[in-house]
């Protein structure tokens, strides 16, 4: 387990700590759990309750927020029995906890789209018809809309504008974004918003080079992530996946009214972290 975190930079930092667990990483493993947060300590009956039915992973915070532990069943009407993963303790009593880490067991398969974008279609008359360098946004759009989108979806700005096609195209124009050929200049994006966004060393794939679990890392760590579909010909903003279908990505499209491609699909990838 540890190798996988490790291996998908399902870890961060806070306060100098580095050995933080995401907590939603367990998302990225499997289908049976969803995380639900990390919350004030419920009611001890709700508690109980919810260990009996097995709809809810309790994971305790103890010993002065220093120290977790599993809980499995109550144990009298002030205690819970737990696996602790370090001390030779089998119960702690309810007052010792100060929060609770919940997961809820998912009975089906779902579908996890761990961030929210807008959806912009490169076709829109709003900016269908604004030129790149030769052709129009229409036309050759569709990685500079994806980018627009995920712009959007952290409230960066262009110019003190919101992210759009139209205001994105056009900052392009201005700061040699694109080459002679309509290519998009991916590292020059980071101009845009210095300190918010960053064309990362391991921004370009251009091969289907990430295996599935990885790009749900990607997305559980909202990293940006673009998959060029189509044998080549279009780019697509990657929104999430679906436990029903393991080879499924979910998509915002700016070209089709598609919302869905499998992995096989990808012939390669561009990945920003934006803040």
């Amino acid at each position: 387990m540890n190798n996988f975190l490790v291996t998908h930079s399902l870890y961060h930092c806070d306060a100098g700590d580095c050995n933080n667990l995401r907590l939603n990483a367990i998302e990225a493993v499997g289908p049976t759990l969803k995380l639900i947060g990390e919350l004030p300590k419920p009611p001890f009956g709700d508690i109980v309750a919810g260990l009996a039915n097995e709809s809810t992973i309790y994971l305790a915070h103890v010993h002065n927020n220093h120290h977790f532990i599993l809980l499995l069943s109550a144990s009298g009407s002030d205690s819970f029995v737990v696996h602790d993963p370090f001390y030779p303790v089998n119960t702690y009593p309810y007052s010792n906890i100060s929060d609770i880490i919940m997961y809820s067991v998912q009975s089906e398969a779902w579908a996890n789209t761990p961030f929210s974008y807008p959806l912009y279609k490169q076709c829109d008359p709003q900016w269908g018809n604004n030129v790149m360098i030769n052709h129009t946004i229409c036309e050759v759009g569709c990685l500079m809309s994806s980018i627009s989108m995920a712009l959007n979806g952290f409230n960066i700005s262009v110019d003190g504008a919101a992210a759009t096609p139209a205001t994105l195209n056009t900052w392009l124009i201005h700061n040699q974004g694109y080459d002679a050929g309509d290519d998009l200049n991916e590292d020059v994006l980071p101009q845009l918003a210095p300190g918010h966004v960053f064309w990362p060393a391991d921004g370009m794939h251009r091969s289907n080079d990430l295996d599935m679990p990885t790009v749900r890392a990607y997305l559980l760590n909202r990293r940006v992530v673009i998959a060029n579909v189509l044998q080549g010909h279009h780019f697509v903003l990657v929104t999430g996946f679906d436990w029903s279908d393991e080879g499924a990505i979910l998509v915002n499209d700016s070209g089709f009214n598609t919302t869905r491609y499998q992995h096989s699909d990808v012939v390669g990838w561009r990945i920003f972290d934006m803040i």
